[in-house]
């Protein structure tokens, strides 16, 4: 958020919401506008649409895919609308996709970030919640807002010595599991005959 707002800057978000996004929104000194959201359709783009006509919106914030805490899916043509209007009126939309890869189904759901032709989506996604809890890994594809959303990245930091300690002990887990299958497989033991 910190590259799309300044201080006393307005970020609409769905609502019902993770209650860390509000903490965090507020604690950068950010004002939230939240917009009413339901478990069919996520964020209403209808009333965010007139609230966009009638406050000052900087940003907007939404997990379309098994939102936190309704575990919603916005569908397509919801997605296509929320990024058709924030693109009119040149607001930038953070979307959170962390539980995007949660789908039981034969696909995954679609990210908002597929319907972006301007620029505007800030992507935030993770494995943390899905594979790898205790790493706290993320990225994002910030579209036009590189530049401005490269600087927060030194903000934090991950120690190269911890990630490379880690990927050694995982290569030598599966190398040693790897050599245990094969001495333990039934074709290790029977010889070709020459």
């Amino acid at each position: 958020m910190q590259a799309t707002c300044r201080p006393g800057d307005t970020v609409a978000i769905a609502s019902p919401v993770y209650y860390t996004f509000l903490h965090s929104i507020q604690w950068m000194g950010l004002k939230v506008l939240e917009i009413p959201s339901t478990p069919r359709e996520g964020m209403s783009v209808e009333v965010l649409s007139y609230a966009i006509r009638n406050n000052p919106v900087h940003a907007c914030l939404v997990i379309s895919n098994f939102n936190n805490p309704l575990g919603s899916v916005m569908p397509d043509d919801r997605k296509r609308e929320l990024v058709e209007l924030l693109a009119q009126h040149d607001i930038p939309l953070i979307e959170d996709d962390v539980y995007g890869d949660l789908a039981f189904g034969s696909s995954r759901p679609a990210a908002v970030k597929a319907y972006d032709e301007k620029g505007l989506v800030l992507y935030c996604s993770s494995f943390s919640k899905t594979l790898a809890p205790g790493y706290r890994v993320g990225w994002i594809a910030p579209g036009t807002l590189f530049s401005t959303a490269g600087r927060y990245g030194n903000c934090i930091r991950l120690n190269a010595a911890f990630w490379s300690e880690r990927v050694e002990q995982a290569l030598e887990t599966v190398g040693e599991m790897a050599i245990t299958a094969l001495r333990s497989s039934p074709s290790s033991r029977v010889r070709r005959a020459p």
